[in-house]
């Protein structure tokens, strides 16, 4: 029932698995604008989420500190929890020989409590960005550990005790692992001290050109860093006693981690010329998208600009407001049929409905193809916008004066657009021959980019802080999509893709012929996951409760559900109680992509009611015949507000698992860890 293909044309965009997009360089601050997804554990580790677990490694040893005078805090990462299993371990009860070792034990137990508990200080403080008293404690802890190591040494006992209970060399190792992480957070904040202070009081410009001026030095600090973490690495790694084996895979799953981003920050140093424009500009299409008419990627595409990335810096920003215009003349061209079910509200394709993918980076390519046909230059890179991501803005830069003396806040924004757009507009007879109506928009953006850049000069870390945020709940997006030229633009372009080692779920709507109806409506989503045999049963209902009014532009939401999922997923059913005219409640219509699968079906909600929509499949499950970690990842559509979400793992035949229930809303991509264990 699918129209006819991109790909299938003679000039066709590439597959977008070929791009790779960042809105880190744009903002010339990648390592600050990542989106990953948030693990939370759902078994019972003593590390999960954070929570007491550090009071159950000391109930777990049953030791008791000497020297220890108040109750440790929860500790804010699994290092700082890792660090203090190694100073509570059993083996130092052993040094009991005489009173001489027992002062030995004593000592290196002090010593090492106190580098944990200056390591603790060091990172809560530099969360809080107080980089010199975090800098203070970070150096404290250094001289505790090292001491404690140096008090082993001291003695004479090490090498004797270490072959009476290889155990303790052991426990030695792990000392020093937690010296080496501590020296390379020492490193790291000496090394990026500097230019994070021109980040808190000065210009952005600056900013970059630390990072210039400081390249070679930088990478020589990475060089070390990198180098203390893989001998860390190899401290743990040297450990066989299977009572440290929880701490050695704690720590083995977040080394990988930090050396993906010491290779990043890498790469950016190396690259940031390319990256920023410094070398060629770049081209670069930024789609203006309005949410309230919600499309797969992001909203329906009112309007645009477009400029380059030259030295940093956006320039020569042009606004085009009258996408119709421009679609009008393509359609006479080239006559692209309409994907099903967009054919429903338009049986041609035009850029105006162009980003249908699910995958924002496919979505991307196509814009960016419908772009270049309709008279538009090559583009390197899009970025899009939505009016969430504005009225968020307007909260920070505060109203913005238009000539009419009218102002514009993050409560009146949307009512005002609409009205100037679909109403005030009309009422001039010239303005009728211009068919403009969308002007208002290039008298409000470049308002609203003086207001940005004054931010970026005055407060370039609260503005950084403020994209970030904005990309990681996607209402700000980016894409490369052109040929990426180094690792970091294929690395962000990634985190686009769907993890295809991992179980997943995007539930994404689309808006067909709905009105502005797509912000009224509430969504809450029920997942039931539970192994059976040899796969993983799903179910997932899917209800949406329409809160807003008849009122124009509001309306009933006429909606067009899709589920992405993984490949080896197999529909089992899908039915939904909103109807759409012509179109039966169980035909649901099943597509597959590169590395995923979609099931569809159309779901109208009207206003004042609620409507659900369930759907059952199944995806594969390998024989596990030893303990088996497994993620479930939920992806955030671009540009929606969010879901409420009540996720529920139960155990199965053959299988063993604690019964899981998450309840929370999510408005960002989120990973759920849990444990089967073959029988």
């Amino acid at each position: 029932m699918e129209g006819k293909k991109l790909r299938d044309l003679t000039k066709a965009p590439v597959s977008a698995r070929e791009a790779t997009v960042s809105i880190s360089r744009l903002l010339t601050v990648p390592i600050k604008v990542v989106r990953s997804a948030q693990f939370i554990e759902l078994n019972n580790s003593p590390f999960k989420h954070g929570v007491n677990g550090n009071h159950n490694i000391l109930r777990d040893t049953k030791h008791r500190l000497a020297y220890r005078k108040k109750r440790l805090i929860k500790l804010s990462t699994p290092i700082l929890a890792l660090s203090f299993a190694f100073i509570s371990v059993t083996p130092l009860n052993a040094i009991n020989a005489t009173n001489n070792i027992k002062n030995i034990k004593d000592q290196v137990l002090f010593q090492s409590n106190e580098g944990v508990n200056n390591m603790k200080l060091g990172v809560g403080l530099l969360s809080d960005a107080e980089i010199d008293k975090s800098k203070e404690k970070l150096t404290l802890a250094s001289e505790n550990f090292q001491s404690a190591l140096n008090t082993i040494n001291m003695y004479g006992q090490y090498q004797s005790i270490s072959t009476n209970d290889s155990s303790i060399s052991e426990g030695y190792s792990l000392i020093k692992a937690a010296s080496l992480i501590n020296d390379s957070l020492l490193i790291s904040l000496s090394t990026f001290s500097e230019g994070y202070a021109l980040l808190e009081s000065d210009s952005s410009a600056d900013f970059i050109e630390y990072f210039k001026s400081h390249k070679n030095e930088i990478n020589t600090k990475i060089e070390i860093i990198s180098n203390n973490l893989y001998s860390a690495s190899s401290e743990i790694n040297s450990v066989k006693s299977s009572q440290y084996f929880k701490y050695k895979d704690l720590l083995n799953q977040f080394m990988p981690s930090v050396q993906n981003k010491l290779e990043f920050a890498q790469q950016f140093i190396s690259n940031y010329d390319d990256l920023l424009g410094f070398t060629k500009p770049k081209n670069i299409l930024i789609l203006f998208l309005n949410n309230a008419e919600l499309r797969p990627g992001g909203g329906f595409i009112g309007s645009y600009a477009t400029g380059e990335v030259k030295n940093g810096h956006i320039s020569g920003l042009a606004i085009d407001t009258n996408i119709i215009k421009k679609d009008a003349t393509f359609g006479k061209l080239y006559r692209v049929q309409a994907p099903y079910p967009l054919s429903k509200v338009s049986n041609e394709w035009y850029m105006r409905d162009s980003n249908w993918d699910v995958n924002y980076n496919e979505s991307a390519k196509t814009t960016a193809w419908f772009y270049n046909k309709e008279g538009g230059p090559a583009i390197d890179m899009q970025l899009s916008i939505d009016s969430t991501f504005i009225a968020n803005l307007l909260t920070l830069t505060g109203p913005i004066k238009l000539d009419d003396n009218l102002y514009i806040n993050d409560q009146n924004f949307n009512d005002i657009l609409t009205y100037n757009v679909e109403n005030q507009y009309w009422k001039d007879n010239v303005n009728k021959d211009n068919n403009e109506p969308k002007t208002i928009i290039k008298e409000i953006y470049p308002k609203l980019l003086e207001s940005v850049s004054a931010l970026f000069n005055e407060k370039p870390k609260s503005a950084f802080d403020f994209l970030s945020e904005q990309y990681k709940t996607k209402h700000l997006n980016f894409s490369y999509t052109g040929t990426p030229s180094n690792i970091i633009e294929e690395s962000i372009n990634k985190i686009n893709e769907f993890d295809q080692k991992s179980d997943f779920i995007m539930i994404n709507n689309a808006n067909g012929g709905g009105l502005k109806s797509s912000l009224s409506v509430k969504q809450n989503v029920e997942i039931s996951i539970e192994p059976k045999n040899d796969k993983l049963y799903h179910r997932v209902e899917i209800v949406r409760t329409h809160e807003g009014t008849k009122i124009w532009p509001d309306g009933d939401n006429h909606n067009y559900i899709r589920l992405a999922v993984p490949t080896n997923a197999t529909l089992i059913s899908g039915t939904s109680s909103g109807l759409e005219a012509g179109v039966e409640n169980n035909n649901t219509l099943v597509e597959s992509y590169d590395g995923y699968k979609t099931f569809g079906l159309w779901m109208t909600t009207p206003v004042g009611e609620s409507t659900n929509a369930l759907f059952e499949y199944e995806t594969t499950l390998p024989k596990i015949y030893v303990k088996k970690s497994m993620n479930f990842i939920y992806y955030k559509q671009t540009g929606s507000i969010g879901d409420y979400l009540n996720l529920n793992i139960y155990p199965g035949r053959n299988f063993s698992t604690k019964s899981n229930s998450i309840n929370k809303f999510i408005d960002k991509n989120e990973t759920f860890s849990y444990t089967l264990t073959g029988s």
